[in-house]
């Protein structure tokens, strides 16, 4: 079985409550390129910077070199209920 390499990704994804194929959608990029590129930690500056802009983390964070902290993830949930006017 093949690590994950981008374990925060998948964690601030799961905060969120959504879906890889939801996420890629909203972020306008394919379900290919999650499974076939970041989940082995090929990721492109353009990419760690838009989700850096997605999850309003750190691109430290994106990238694996901090650790994610639960309170980030339990903030995400409490704001995702909020209305996107």
């Amino acid at each position: 079985m093949h690590e994950f390499k981008c374990r925060n990704i998948e964690i601030l994804r799961k905060s969120k409550g959504l879906t890889v194929e939801e996420m890629m959608k909203i972020l306008g990029r394919t379900r290919e390129l999650y499974y076939h590129s970041w989940r082995k930690g090929s990721i492109n500056a353009k990419d760690v910077i838009q989700l850096h802009e997605f999850f309003n983390v750190s691109t430290d964070c994106i990238l694996d070199l901090t650790e994610i902290k639960v309170s980030e993830c339990i903030k995400m949930n409490l704001n995702k209920g909020e209305s996107k006017d």
